[in-house]
């Protein structure tokens, strides 16, 4: 049985340094670590939010980043 996705709301670090200026560079740094996953990124929400497509165990992997301070489960609005 396939893992479950769902949407998360991850919001970025903007006080995290970046080698790229603001966040931008953070939400570059989590687009790359997603590459290679099977997460994807389906909204942009802001400087320093973005809304992800995965799986729990993915979401999971996330939290410890150390540009990200938060995710938590996205119900999208209809």
């Amino acid at each position: 049985m396939p893992a479950q996705r769902r949407t998360y709301l991850v919001r970025l670090d903007p006080a995290h340094f970046t080698d790229a200026a603001g966040a931008g560079g953070n939400r570059e740094k989590l687009f790359d670590w997603l590459g290679p996953t099977s997460g994807e990124v389906v909204q942009l929400c802001g400087a320093d939010r973005v809304v992800v497509s995965c799986t729990g165990a993915l979401a999971d992997q996330m939290r410890v980043l150390d540009y990200v301070l938060d995710v938590e489960p996205h119900e999208p609005t209809v």
